[in-house]
């Protein structure tokens, strides 16, 4: 079990630390296809990518896994079942999980004000998609949270959160910027 969590924890590392590199290789291979404005808004979305892949690392170690396991185990209080013991390989297992993911997700607001700014979907689209997005959201939180409802919407709300904030930004960015050529 020890090897298969320090395995885990590299691989899980591993992936978080070369996202950045991954994100600067992708942004190489699709330049030439790119506008030169297109271009320009890959390369400032680089630091804040770097900044909100962060931010979500923390969030998701330090407030939502800790609010999770809570839960997790009132629920199991609940059932009258002991869960007062955990399995190093689960839990890090899960930890790891969570965190990468919900580090990937808080791209959202630098993702959704690309869309908008290149002029791939207008901020009033993505208004109108926010059913399917709220159930893409509760899809993406039920794959990365263990079985339980709580777990679920715990994971969910900041979720959902963000994706409204992302819209307020887009919105505020402004709308897709026209070149004549």
């Amino acid at each position: 079990t020890p090897f298969s969590v320090a395995m885990k924890a590299g691989l899980y590392g591993g992936i978080g630390m070369s996202l950045p590199f991954m994100a600067v290789i992708l942004g190489a291979y699709l330049a030439p296809a790119m506008k030169a404005d297109e271009r320009r808004y890959l390369k400032r979305a680089l630091v804040p990518g770097l900044g909100l892949f962060g931010l979500g690392a923390a969030v998701a170690y330090f407030v939502v896994a800790p609010m999770i396991l809570k839960s997790s185990i009132r629920f199991s209080a609940w059932l009258g079942l002991s869960s007062t013991v955990w399995f190093i390989e689960d839990y890090a297992g899960f930890v790891l999980c969570l965190v990468v993911g919900l580090a990937t997700v808080f791209e959202m607001p630098l993702v959704v004000c690309l869309v908008v700014r290149i002029g791939l979907a207008e901020v009033a689209d993505l208004r109108r998609w926010r059913p399917f997005a709220a159930v893409g959201i509760l899809t993406v939180a039920a794959m990365l949270t263990p079985p339980d409802l709580g777990s679920c919407l715990l994971l969910a709300a900041p979720l959902l959160v963000l994706y409204e904030l992302s819209l307020l930004l887009a919105a505020f960015s402004g709308g897709p910027v026209r070149t004549v050529r």
